[in-house]
């Protein structure tokens, strides 16, 4: 099959990459008639009704293609847009979209250059004969959101609901059927949380329409189960029509919160045992420290006694204004012998124990205690000098 001849403005800086990418163009079956341009003023210069495809990097030095993109809209030319990028985020890519590109290709994966190229020069043959170029232009982007893998919720000046992907569907729980025309905040948003996100809404609505929002926000979030969990959000606008809308890119960071606290906790009891103090002084930090920092209210710290026949408590600490007084007062004057309750469990077997539900433990004792002071979840661990068992540190908590 004869190669097509086709004018190409290049928005590329490197020259390596633009003889990467006519490479992949005459491997189409493309002839490339090109120029390639690097600022602002040589794409302004170039560009006319006979240019058939436009292929931009998405960041140069003096240019980039969102500014491209928005000089080509000015003028009104029908001419394919593609992103050619080392890499950019889903946010960027749907933003770009929005602007009027027609897809986006990494440098690092070019196979995929010339069919997206023959597909949107078909698409703007047809487009000249007069097919639906709106409809094309929607399902592309309608393909790139329900692909996203982060949540991307659309909401009118309102905050009404308008469009709702599939990774959205997962993280909240609702499918978009049940979503759509509802308001953003009594579906997502926990009710002691709605007067902060109105103040968001508002801030979002008074942005000037051609001033990009560039926010990103860490909100609590709620699921249609009821629980609440962090995620980090990015917000940006458009218009379809005469109406205003804002679409929500939401990304569950529970696990980078339990990281970061974890990782704090882990630098906060080595500065424990860097400062000075007695030895039950630095204990009692390093259960306060862990305490506070992974959301426990008691912590316990048991050692053998000097006959190394059993457990005794050396230290315990406990949140200010816990109701769990009684119940440390109680543990202070146990013993726990080898393979005896929890404690005794973990030093027989040398392998921590977790409860989510206390009720579900096999210690009686510390079961009642801890019903009666609110406890409900627990976590025992050995501590280890080589091999030889030197403790076991013991922590309680409120909440699962």
């Amino acid at each position: 099959m004869a190669a097509r001849r086709v004018r190409v403005l290049l928005v590329e800086d490197s020259d390596s990459d633009a003889q990467l990418i006519l490479h992949e163009l005459r491997r189409a079956s493309i002839d490339p008639n090109w120029v390639r341009v690097d600022d602002e003023q040589a794409f302004r210069a170039q560009l006319n009704s006979g240019i058939e495809l436009i292929l931009a990097d998405f960041n140069l030095p003096q240019f980039d293609a969102l500014k491209a993109l928005a000089i080509l809209k000015s003028t009104g030319l029908d001419i394919p847009f593609i992103i050619v990028s080392g890499g950019i985020g889903e946010q960027v890519a749907v933003e770009s979209m929005h602007g009027g590109a027609v897809d986006y290709v990494f440098k690092d994966n070019l196979s995929r250059l010339g069919a997206a190229i023959t597909r949107e020069l078909h698409a703007g043959d047809h487009r000249k004969a007069g097919t639906r170029a709106t409809q094309e232009s929607a399902a592309r982007l309608e393909a790139i959101v329900r692909s996203a893998l982060d949540a991307v919720v659309t909401i009118g000046a309102e905050s009404t609901i308008v469009e709702w992907n599939p990774a959205a569907a997962t993280l909240f729980g609702w499918p978009r059927e049940d979503v759509l025309g509802r308001r953003l905040e009594d579906v997502v948003i926990p009710p002691d949380g709605h007067d902060a996100f109105a103040g968001r809404i508002a801030g979002l609505v008074a942005t000037p329409e051609d001033v990009p929002i560039n926010q990103r926000i860490e909100v609590d979030y709620l699921r249609r189960d009821g629980s609440i969990f962090p995620a980090e959000a990015s917000f940006s606008h458009f218009k379809l029509g005469d109406q205003r809308h804002f679409s929500a890119f939401i990304r569950d960071i529970t696990e980078r919160r339990r990281s970061e606290r974890v990782t704090s906790a882990r630098v906060a009891v080595t500065d424990c045992f860097a400062g000075a103090g007695t030895a039950d002084e630095v204990l009692l930090k390093v259960l306060e420290v862990i305490g506070v920092g992974l959301g426990w209210d008691v912590g316990q710290l048991w050692v053998p006694d000097e006959s190394s026949q059993a457990l005794h408590c050396r230290c315990q600490w406990i949140r200010p204004g816990s109701p769990a007084t009684e119940f440390i007062a109680e543990q202070a004057s146990r013993r726990h012998a080898l393979g005896e309750g929890l404690v005794g469990q973990v030093w027989a077997s040398r392998a921590p124990i977790w409860f989510e539900d206390m009720s579900t433990a096999s210690d009686p004792a510390v079961v009642a205690t801890a019903a009666r002071a609110g406890l409900c979840s627990a976590a025992l661990v050995p501590l280890l000098a080589g091999s030889d068992l030197v403790g076991v540190a013991e922590f309680f908590a409120r909440q699962r």
